[in-house]
Formats: structure tokens, sequence, C-alpha cells
């Protein structure tokens, strides 16, 4: 608040005045979410003031204009990253990281990968030995998959205690697929009939 006093002398303003005018200490207390954790190469993690000069949020700030602009994906909120695992990898594979994305774009963080070291000859039987190749995975991985999808069966694999599916083998070389990921599916269509 200002206080204007009164005129000397006879002179205006024949009476003191008031006035309440807002001062910086009473800006209001910001609830902020996380700042970015950067911004785009032509941006940097800035404050901006309003008109009564209370300061705001954390920001990307365009270097130029000093206006807002949109942090990157992966830089809007804090992202926690662990370290890519080393995995088996099958013959004919090596194990690799794939590096988390340029200037905040996605993937966000590292991650690995079994990519092949040679080019890769496989049989096309209907093994595991051959499967896993085909994968590019170890033997063991592939018949860890294949039990938990199918339940086992798959010559080369050792034999469990959960029973097989009852497929025979022309349709379930029918149904695998091997996608670009390496990992083994199988996917089944049912042709049993219930009477």
């Amino acid at each position: 608040m200002t206080v204007t006093p009164p005129g000397k002398g006879g002179k205006a303003p024949c009476c003191a005045s008031f006035q309440c005018v807002q001062s910086l200490e009473s800006c209001p207390e910001l609830a902020c979410t996380p700042p970015p954790t950067g911004c785009a190469t032509d941006s940097t993690i800035g404050t901006l003031k309003d008109a009564r000069g209370c300061t705001g949020c954390p920001q990307c700030l365009n270097d130029v204009t000093k206006k807002p602009t949109k942090a990157p994906f992966c830089f809007a909120s804090p992202v926690v990253c662990k370290e890519p695992k080393s995995s088996k990898c099958g013959k004919g594979f090596e194990f690799s990281v794939v590096p988390a994305g340029p200037d905040g774009r996605k993937p966000c963080c590292p991650t690995s990968t079994c990519t092949p070291s040679i080019e890769r000859v496989c049989c096309k039987a209907f093994t595991a030995k051959c499967l896993a190749c085909s994968a590019g995975i170890a033997v063991e991985a592939y018949c860890a998959q294949a039990l938990k999808q199918f339940g086992g069966g798959t010559p080369g694999c050792p034999k469990s205690a959960v029973k097989n599916i009852g497929l025979d083998m022309e349709t379930a070389r029918k149904h695998a697929r091997v996608p670009v990921d390496g990992k083994v599916s199988l996917s089944f269509v049912s042709t049993r009939t219930t009477k």
C-alpha cells in the first residue's frame, strides 16, 4: 500500500490518498510439475515472468524469441533408464546395444538386442536346433519359450511334465513364426470340433 500525503500550503491534493499496490513479495506460490530434463537444440530451460513480475514454472524457451517451446517426448518429464542387460545370443549372433533416440526422441532408453554377426545358414528341420538358429537364440532359450507357448513337444527339447497339446508336426510347422525381433512365437487356430 502506498500513501500520498496531502498537499502543503493548501495545494492539492487536500487529503491524503491510499493506493494498494501488489509487491513482488506477494507472488503466489507455484505448484509446478517436474521441469523438463532437456530441450530441443534451439531451446534451453528457463522461466518467464508475468505482468506482475512473478516468476513462472521452469519450461523450455526458444533461445532467440524467449517464447515457450514444447519439450521433446523423452525430455518432457524425468525418465529412469535401466542399464541394458546382456542376453544369451545364439550362434552367429552378437549382443549389441541400440542407443536412445537423439535430442529427446523415442526410444527414451537404450535397449539391448541380438544382431547377426555373420550371415548364418540355418537348417530347415522342425527341431529345436534349427528353430533356435532361425530365431537367433540359444537352443535352451528356444525350448523354454516353446514350452511356455505350446506346452513342449519340439524335437530336440527336453521332455517335460507338461502335456503336449496334441498337434502333429505338419500343423505346428505351418503355424511357426519367427518375427524380426528374434522372439519365437507360435500361433494356432483350433481345428478341433466338439460334439
